[in-house]
């Protein structure tokens, strides 16, 4: 689907990231194109093959929101670490969902969802309980993370359907595709250098850049603290404020045209819908 089948709608949609640095103008349309054909998109949804594709993104739009509403309330008060800390968090969602998105379109199938929905929370509870048994002093060196883990959650060891070391391999291995240095080797080794969206693309690739070098302030780094409080090097803090903010808003409208872009993958009819946001896009080619 990534290829160079001229029918394919989404074809018309692939600048919607060429110039990422736009405007409130992009955000408003799309999230009124969206909110005024709400019932038409949720019916639509509820007939697609990928429906937990669908409800990942839409779950993706409320958190990138959520954050967006406090990375304003952040930039009236000008606490520009605090800002800094969670836009680092905005990055990491909006890099997973681009993700999630990009398989549903490119494998024409939901298992990438399904793994992000099912197996990667299992993965995060090993993860939390193993951690907290070496806190704890209780993690048994003689036995493997999983044994460990059942030790502590004995209610997932189901004597019907056992978690055995098979499972847990096969868990690592579906959820690890979500680390953020595992979605970038994606995009530079494995995704079709004539997939459509090339121009999105550099936008990912300038997101995982801004991830790097904001890591620091979720870490309580020094690099963080020299920027923040000693101005080195100096930045213009009030510009960077506003900056996340602006992000927040790309991040919020894409999400929903990530939603949109697959349902017109699925019907070209729906391109009747999504008219408005095809011309605003294509407005400087004609």
């Amino acid at each position: 689907m990534s290829g160079g089948r001229n029918n394919n709608p989404l074809r018309q949609a692939s600048n919607v990231g060429r110039n990422y640095k736009i405007t409130m103008t992009q955000y408003e349309l799309v999230h009124r194109v969206y909110s005024e054909n709400t019932n038409e998109i949720d019916e639509r949804i509820g007939k697609s093959k990928f429906p937990v594709t669908f409800q990942v993104l839409k779950l993706f739009s409320l958190k990138i929101n959520d954050i967006l509403k406090s990375l304003q309330s952040i930039e009236a008060n000008q606490s520009f670490y605090s800002s800094q800390g969670l836009t680092r968090i905005l990055y990491e969602h909006y890099l997973v969902a681009y993700f999630i998105w990009t398989k549903c379109r490119v494998d024409d199938n939901d298992e990438c969802a399904i793994d992000y929905k099912q197996y990667y929370a299992i993965y995060e509870m090993i993860k939390q309980q193993n951690y907290n048994s070496k806190l704890d002093k209780s993690y048994d060196l003689t036995k493997t993370p999983l044994q460990n883990f059942l030790i502590k959650v004995p209610e997932l060891d189901d004597p019907d359907n056992p978690l055995n070391q098979d499972n847990f391999t096969d868990i690592n291995t579906r959820a690890n595709k979500f680390d953020i240095r595992k979605i970038l080797q994606y995009m530079q080794d494995s995704l079709d250098p004539n997939d459509y969206f090339k121009s999105l693309h550099v936008l990912v690739h300038d997101v995982c850049k801004k991830y790097n070098k904001t890591s620091s302030y979720v870490h309580g780094g020094r690099m963080a603290e020299l920027e923040a409080f000693e101005n080195t090097p100096p930045i213009d803090k009030s510009k960077i404020l506003n900056d996340n903010v602006e992000f927040a808003k790309i991040f919020s409208y894409q999400i929903l045209d990530f939603i949109m872009m697959l349902l017109l993958l699925e019907d070209k009819s729906f391109i009747k819908t999504y008219q408005p946001i095809y011309d605003f896009i294509n407005k400087d080619r004609h």
